[in-house]
């Protein structure tokens, strides 16, 4: 970590600990969270005490590795070899890479809501829908350009980034193209 990071951490530490002498940071296994995602903005509203990994769902979530960070991963961990339990949750989601072992993946759940749905009020005419069909269809095609990541999309219309990759994967709008 760099020195800047560290003074940073410091001064939002001293801040959390000035507001909540009961629960002291830093913790293992905590990090305390800027919700409007500034770090220099410590002012007590801001900081969200969350699990380190609450916190990387929250900044990864929508996001994809490049083929060239994958590859450096897959170098990285050559050599390293899986125990019998991890490898028995892998077998039951072979050709799923989901870090939820045991629970529904996103895909799942939005089949299963697409089946819920089908005969009932669907798409724009859902009381919950929050996108138009012409919407689902800018989505479809300014992801195909390369250009957007899902969380941007989603920061765009306004919807989850799970929301968005289920319409990326026809699970959830499939009766409209694009």
């Amino acid at each position: 970590m760099n020195i800047s990071k560290n003074r940073n951490h410091i001064r939002t530490y001293s801040v959390w600990n000035k507001y909540h002498p009961n629960d002291l940071m830093p913790q293992k296994g905590y990090v305390i969270h800027h919700i409007n995602e500034k770090c220099d903005d410590d002012s007590p509203s801001n900081l969200q005490k969350m699990t380190n990994k609450e916190h990387m769902r929250i900044h990864h979530l929508g996001k994809s590795l490049s083929i060239e960070h994958k590859k450096k991963l897959s170098e990285a961990n050559k050599g390293r070899h899986h125990s019998e339990e991890t490898k028995q949750k892998l077998s039951k989601f072979k050709g799923e890479l989901h870090h939820h072992f045991g629970k529904k993946s996103p895909i799942e759940w939005c089949q299963k809501m697409s089946i819920s749905m089908m005969g009932k009020n669907a798409g724009e005419k859902s009381a919950a829908a929050k996108l138009k069909e012409k919407e689902v269809i800018e989505i479809r095609e300014k992801y195909k350009t390369g250009n957007y990541l899902q969380k941007e999309l989603a920061n765009i219309y306004g919807v989850k980034p799970p929301n968005i990759n289920c319409i990326l994967h026809n699970k959830s709008w499939i009766n409209i193209g694009g």
